[in-house]
């Protein structure tokens, strides 16, 4: 197994569980307006032999890590699988990028201006990711009704993050939650 890049993770601690299905029935108009703010990323390439744009491998990589892809290979290949999708919000001039290629442009990109893009994206777009995520849930659950009230925060206790030893001497106390979702089927 190939040892896992500090990119990805990077990327994948900064987007969180966001799940990709839900950023696919937000629709087009949130992903282009993404692109489009992207594009404000200085590309520091020789501009003669760009094939690529620096936003369509940006954007890629970005949906590919919500998908929970872990490489550059499976970033690559989740491309190619999505590749209808990608063209209705991409421009991809040449196709889809190799691995090798996204690699390469997603390590000369400054992390901290990529998070403080994809942060005020978040902000200005996340009442509608939300409002989209309890239409799906909504549509998931047969008994729920329009009555029913559905939660709008999920509280985790830190204890683990935070390594909070106070649990570690009361035998009787309970441990940390931990939570895993299923919503978010692979790509």
């Amino acid at each position: 197994m190939a040892k896992k890049n500090p990119k990805i993770i990077e990327i994948k601690e900064m987007m969180g569980e966001t799940g990709l299905i839900i950023i696919e029935q937000a629709g087009i108009d949130p992903l282009m307006e993404l692109r489009e703010e992207l594009e404000g990323i200085e590309d520091k390439r020789f501009q003669p032999y760009v094939e690529h744009l620096l936003s369509d491998i940006v954007m890629i990589t970005l949906l590919a890590v919500m998908a929970r892809a872990n490489e550059w290979g499976e970033i690559a290949e989740f491309a190619r699988i999505k590749e209808a999708w990608l063209k209705r919000f991409l421009v991809l001039p040449h196709g889809i990028p190799s691995h090798d290629t996204i690699q390469r442009v997603m390590s000369m990109i400054d992390g901290n201006v990529l998070y403080s893009l994809c942060i005020q994206f978040l902000i200005r777009r996340l009442d509608i990711l939300a409002a989209t995520a309890r239409e799906r849930r909504l549509l998931q659950e047969p008994g729920s009704g329009e009555g029913e009230e559905v939660p709008k925060v999920i509280a985790i206790d830190g204890k683990t993050s935070r390594g909070s030893k106070r649990n570690k001497t009361d035998r009787d106390a309970a441990g940390a939650m931990h939570t895993v979702s299923g919503l978010y089927p692979d790509w």
